[in-house]
């Protein structure tokens, strides 16, 4: 697929270090699409790169983006929110881990889709993976899950689809291609290992679900009081403030600093 020009000048313009690769987001994309996600619901924005290029490639798939972020610095949210004018973006401020359940629950109905670009390793997995127990939730996405963290290893066992870039056949060919149609920007970035992708793709269409529920659940002990089964019974209690609590409580535990 050839882009279009304005896009592929905002991917090359606007990619900072740290953000998703332009070949993520492509490959994003191709999933949201292809699961005919309704909305799209972004943890962690700051300065709104991915949510820009989101936002202008879902412009015509009906698909609102809403993205979530803490907002402290109300200068950088006019900035964010002025660069998405135009756009099905909806930017929603306040901690991730209550906005998702509650805005899980406003949008009922609808097919969702969960991008963890905030919170990393086992307590973004908490929020995350909670939410593949609510029907709605057709794909999940988790940013930063990188070799040789544990938390990658922990995604590679549940999902049951190819869950990086160049695990899946039939599409890192077509991504290599747009990733040299876009450029060198994501070898700008040399802290990073640019050998691999760090954005895990999670499908729960059809008999994936419960296969991948059956995994988590057997899992579930490996993320310790991280464990998205209790987040999930906690949601289901009314208590949407369940992870935010545990961080607050794991501050200086080991959990909170061990390798995720």
């Amino acid at each position: 697929m050839t882009l279009p020009p304005d896009i592929l000048d905002a991917l090359r313009r606007d990619w900072r270090p740290g953000a998703m690769y332009p070949s993520e987001i492509m490959w994003l994309y191709d999933q949201i699409v292809a699961h005919g996600l309704e909305v799209l619901i972004e943890c962690g924005r700051q300065d709104g790169v991915s949510t820009r290029a989101l936002g202008n490639l879902l412009r015509s798939h009906n698909v609102e983006l809403i993205s979530i972020d803490f907002d402290e610095d109300q200068q950088r949210l006019a900035k964010v929110r002025q660069s998405l004018a135009g756009l099905n973006v909806r930017c929603v401020s306040g901690d991730i881990h209550s906005q998702v359940p509650a805005l899980l629950r406003a949008n009922a109905g609808k097919r969702i889709g969960v991008l963890q670009d905030g919170p990393k390793g086992w307590e973004g997995l908490s929020t995350l993976l909670a939410c593949a127990f609510n029907q709605d939730v057709a794909l999940l996405a988790q940013h930063n899950l990188h070799v040789g963290h544990r938390s990658r290893t922990f995604f590679n066992l549940i999902v049951c689809n190819p869950p990086f870039l160049e695990y899946d056949p039939y599409a890192a060919e077509p991504q290599r291609e747009r990733a040299a149609e876009i450029g060198d920007a994501r070898y700008r970035e040399s802290n990073r290992d640019v050998g691999h992708s760090s954005l895990g793709i999670c499908s729960l269409n059809g008999a994936l679900r419960p296969a991948v529920l059956e995994n988590v659940t057997a899992l579930d002990h490996s993320m310790g009081p991280w464990s998205s089964i209790r987040t999930r019974m906690s949601w289901e209690a009314g208590d949407f403030e369940h992870v935010a609590k545990l961080r607050r409580r794991q501050s200086h535990s080991w959990y909170r600093f061990k390798r995720r």
